[in-house]
């Protein structure tokens, strides 16, 4: 039995047939159709950036339809009638010659993928603010319900308008808000039995707002 031949270089060859694996059995004609119909679904997410770092050369596919023409001629010896040029295709061709034919009739492949590979990446980014926007949400939901975070921030104020008592005589120049800087300054006061400002916190949070 005779070697057979084989239209591409076989480390191209052998490179393709690595990139098709990822599409289980799925024939050439069908990833090639999904391509077409720009049916993502069927080709799966990371397809199209998969598949636009493997598409045949235009040496490529004049190759395998030479090689084609040879394999229909020795179908015909073979079978005595005029083939069916599917039938030489599935018969003789290997799948990466298969695969190398069906995009050579594709117009655009490049422009094709590209386009389909921005729609899944803005999908896919689209998906992930989604998310991200639910973990936020669900984080304001939680603070504006805590009861023990608003009878923090009171304590803390109170505690700023305490500690500010002697230069603070008005109501009106009370502190009305709190910030990181003043926070920071809190961590240096401690209660008069010694205890530091979070253990106080701590102690008061538990005692009046118990989980």
């Amino acid at each position: 039995v005779g070697k057979k031949k084989h239209a591409l270089d076989p480390h191209r060859e052998q490179n393709l047939g690595i990139m098709l694996s990822r599409f289980g059995k799925k024939p050439p004609s069908d990833i090639v159709t999904a391509i077409m119909d720009f049916d993502c679904d069927k080709l799966g997410a990371s397809a199209a950036a998969t598949l636009i770092q493997y598409i045949p050369g235009k040496e490529e596919v004049t190759k395998v339809n030479e090689y084609l023409t040879e394999m229909e001629k020795e179908f015909q010896k073979e079978e005595g009638d005029i083939p069916d040029i599917r039938a030489v295709i599935d018969k003789k061709l290997s799948r990466v010659e298969q695969y190398v034919y069906e995009m050579g009739k594709l117009q655009e492949s490049q422009q094709i993928l590209g386009a389909m590979n921005l729609y899944l990446s803005g999908q896919e980014t689209s998906q992930n603010c989604e998310k991200n926007a639910e973990i936020i949400g669900k984080a304001i939901r939680e603070v504006e319900g805590s009861a023990r975070l608003k009878f923090l921030f009171r304590m803390v104020l109170k505690l700023i308008n305490s500690v500010n008592s002697k230069t603070l005589d008005e109501e009106q120049d009370k502190v009305k808000g709190i910030t990181m800087s003043t926070m920071e300054n809190l961590s240096q006061v401690s209660t008069n039995s010694g205890d530091s400002l979070e253990r106080y916190l701590v102690h008061k949070i538990n005692q009046h707002v118990p989980e």
